[in-house]
């Protein structure tokens, strides 16, 4: 069965002109007329759509790429062949990114439904996979400044629990509201936190919800300001969503764990961090690696999970674009073969 993709909405008419305008093209040209379709890698790109080449171990493809419109450096763009078009800028994998915004410019919203899109196709498409959503990103926002500012946005959080049910996800992800970095009050989001707790199993029909905690924002940026806001919900089903990443970023302990149980833990999301960072408080999502590419002590954290007896979903959360710009299907098989090495010797250990 083919499915159309319903995750993304593409821009109608897209001309390179507009494309490339805000990069720094060292060698524009006048490309208003020339319309294109997409952006692709090397590998599933067709003759109207932009690829990208940003390193040599891919020179291979250049000959069988349909593309002819290639992002690349000057100092590798005397690989293209000469029949190929090669736009020329100082980083390919942010250009890749800038790109893919432009025509890409939304995810799927509220207005997918008013356009007549059904969510419910998009749970009949994983359920054909074979696959389950554990859980969803769908509540930002949400541990607000008062009681008063989560009940005048109600609604909203009521709409985004109902599609997020709608796609079969058995739990919704609950974050904090980013403009209160300087008055985020840990009473009152555990506050917030309860009532959607209370929504999302007695409302939509959900297992329940999961606290996010993230390195950047300093008032729950460790497991231990996410444990505060959950306990402080006094509620049974009460949990919160630990990340490697953020976990390390944050400075937060595996110690952290010795007191909790394992299903204080909605999910666990999973990724390694390259030497030489050192723990700060910066949005830097951008260098995550594959498990077992990096120094994060995953092992250990996997032994840590087994001992306190957590038997639920591990996440890979990544968001490097160099993995975006490698073939896909070849990534994923890497991608998984790495985490399983990973998880295998936690699991033995």
């Amino acid at each position: 069965m083919k499915y159309s993709n319903i995750f993304f909405k593409k821009r109608k008419k897209i001309f390179l002109y507009d494309v490339v305008k805000n990069l720094k093209i060292k060698n524009k040209k006048n490309y208003k007329k020339v319309l294109i379709n997409d952006i692709q890698n090397l590998s599933e790109a067709n003759n109207n759509d932009i690829s990208f080449f940003h390193s040599a171990k891919y020179k291979d493809l250049l000959k069988v790429t349909k593309s002819n419109l290639i992002i690349t450096t000057s100092k590798l763009s005397y690989h293209l062949p000469k029949t190929k078009n090669p736009l020329i800028v100082d980083n390919v994998l942010l250009a890749v990114a800038k790109v893919t915004e432009y025509i890409y410019p939304d995810s799927i919203n509220d207005e997918y439904e008013k356009k007549g899109g059904n969510l419910k196709d998009l749970k009949t498409l994983v359920e054909d996979l074979g696959l389950y959503i554990p859980s969803v990103i769908g509540l930002w926002n949400c541990m607000d400044a008062s009681e008063e500012s989560f009940n005048g946005r109600l609604d909203e959080h009521r709409n985004r629990l109902r599609m997020v049910s709608a796609i079969g996800s058995e739990k919704v992800q609950v974050i904090p509201n980013m403009k209160l970095k300087d008055s985020f009050d840990l009473n009152v989001a555990s506050w917030c936190y309860r009532q959607i707790l209370e929504l999302s199993i007695n409302d939509y029909g959900m297992k329940g919800a999961g606290i996010v905690f993230l390195n950047f924002f300093a008032p729950l940026s460790t497991i231990t300001d996410a444990t505060q806001v959950a306990f402080g919900a006094d509620h049974k089903k009460a949990q919160i969503i630990p990340d490697t990443f953020h976990m390390f970023l944050g400075n937060s302990k595996l110690e952290n764990f010795n007191h909790l149980q394992g299903d204080f833990i909605t999910i666990f999301q999973f990724s390694d961090c390259p030497a030489g960072v050192k723990p700060h408080g910066r949005h830097d999502d951008k260098i995550r690696v594959l498990p077992g590419d990096g120094v994060l002590p995953l092992v250990e954290t996997l032994q840590t999970l087994k001992r306190i007896q957590y038997k639920g979903p591990i996440s890979l959360e990544l968001y490097n674009l160099e993995y975006r710009a490698r073939e896909p299907k070849a990534f994923l098989a890497e991608a998984l073969r790495k985490t399983v090495q990973v998880t295998r010797k936690g699991s033995h250990s």
